[in-house]
């Protein structure tokens, strides 16, 4: 598995041999780990919005399960919270990326630029 561009979560890929061994055993690697909260964080972008009844249960359900690998990692013995938040940081920053490269053509046309945005992002949203 390639890391993503901001790869926020370079500490899970870096943890001792010992520590992997258990994780892989529990979910079969640390990508696939990776991928399976990624992939359940991505889900549930369609549902924000618009807002409504079921878009919430649909969210609702798949914190369930984000809630489940939490309580997994935990049982291993590590901060499933902390593993969770920085794979949830990764899409995030992803997303922020998708959305200025595919508007970067509009923004030239206003003066602005992908790089000078993406500059501005990182010292401003700290």
């Amino acid at each position: 598995m390639n890391a993503p561009i901001f790869d926020l979560s370079v500490t899970l890929f870096d943890l001792p041999e010992k520590s992997k061994a258990l994780i892989e055993k529990e979910f079969g690697s640390i990508a696939k780990l990776y991928k399976m909260v990624y992939d359940l964080e991505k889900e549930t972008m369609p549902y924000y919005y618009p807002t409504s009844k079921e878009n919430k249960l649909k969210i609702k359900e798949i914190h369930k399960s984000i809630d489940a690998i939490q309580k997994r990692i935990e049982k291993l013995g590590f901060d499933g919270y902390m593993i969770l938040n920085e794979i949830a940081k990764d899409f995030a920053a992803m997303l922020i990326e998708e959305k200025l490269m595919t508007t970067d053509y509009y923004k030239k046309k206003f003066g602005g630029n992908y790089d000078e945005m993406k500059v501005w992002l990182e010292t401003s949203l700290v």
